[in-house]
């Protein structure tokens, strides 16, 4: 199911070459950035910038567009192994039915805690959005794995090994954000960074080794988008898009994987709807809906990047 791995050297791919790929056209371009569209969906990449809107909703290059020859570009591996399996998906051989639940932290690790509402601990909450999200998938036929269905802890080399063990055609760690500015808000999707490619926040970790994740840079990129446009907010500022990291789990991941981060307990509003069943609800129903897309996808292959 993986695609052969590009070099982490690679070359660049311009604006009309990666339109030509995505079955688009280069509606508009200048020194400043260029418009991608197929008449259904519309790209904006801006020079300079990781940042791409893909209608409206936001993914995060591994490295920035760049201007080349009179022309926008962007890294080959950021066009092979995100951008273009968005519109033309890897298909697997046989039907997605084993999903992986990994309910993030658990035991004697809380993760974090509400600086606004008493007693809101992370465990808690990811372990509830958990059991929701594996209801609805198996009601639809899936077979669900977890990583825990109660308050126990599991180390991070354990949670991939129970993965591998299941054998798993999807890996999805949901998690809660924290930060210091108590104004930062909002839903993150995670994929594994490409080799020697650096996280979304930062420039200084790099690594050139590629890890056993990145044989499914492609389908991961499919999962995380299919799953972030679902989710509330995804045409609004608080959501943060589809982002880039070396978490353990993403690292040592044995199939497609991504990491959610459902919001910032640090937040008020944040923390105010993830305190309410009906928003819980609406988490939970967009991850099962971006897992079945996402096995629907890579199953039949249909070649549109957008709903």
């Amino acid at each position: 199911m993986a695609l052969a791995l590009a070099a982490a050297n690679s070359g660049a791919t311009p604006a009309d070459e990666l339109s030509a790929k995505l079955g688009m056209g280069v509606e508009s371009h200048d020194a400043k950035g260029c418009v991608l569209t197929n008449g259904t969906d519309i790209m904006c990449l801006s020079v300079g910038s990781r940042r791409v809107e893909l209608n409206r909703r936001t993914i995060w290059l591994n490295s920035p567009v760049a201007f080349d020859k009179e022309m926008p570009s962007v890294d080959d591996a950021d066009a092979e192994r995100l951008l273009a399996p968005l519109f033309d998906p890897p298909v697997s051989t046989g039907r997605i039915v084993r999903v992986h639940i990994d309910a993030g932290h658990g035991g004697e690790d809380a993760g974090c805690v509400s600086t606004t509402h008493t007693g809101m601990m992370e465990k808690d909450l990811v372990l509830d959005l958990s059991m929701r999200v594996a209801d609805l998938l198996s009601s639809r036929g899936c077979e669900v794995t977890f990583t825990r269905t109660n308050d126990t802890f599991t180390t991070l080399s354990g949670r991939t090994a129970l993965a591998l063990t299941n054998a798993v055609d999807a890996f999805v760690s949901i998690h809660a954000n924290f930060a210091s500015s108590k104004s930062a808000r909002g839903i993150e999707i995670y994929t594994l960074p490409l080799a020697g490619k650096p996280a979304t926040a930062s420039d200084a970790s790099v690594s050139n080794v590629e890890r056993k994740g990145n044989a499914f840079d492609a389908l991961s990129a499919v999962l995380g988008h299919e799953v972030q446009k679902r989710m509330p907010g995804a045409l609004d500022d608080e959501n943060r898009g589809l982002r880039h990291a070396r978490y353990q789990v993403l690292r040592d991941a044995s199939c497609p994987a991504i990491l959610v981060e459902v919001g910032f307990l640090s937040n008020k509003s944040d923390a105010l709807d993830l305190c309410s069943d009906w928003y819980k609800d609406r988490v939970a129903t967009a991850i099962a809906d971006g897992v079945s897309a996402f096995a629907d996808r890579t199953r039949t292959n249909d070649g549109q990047a957008s709903e």
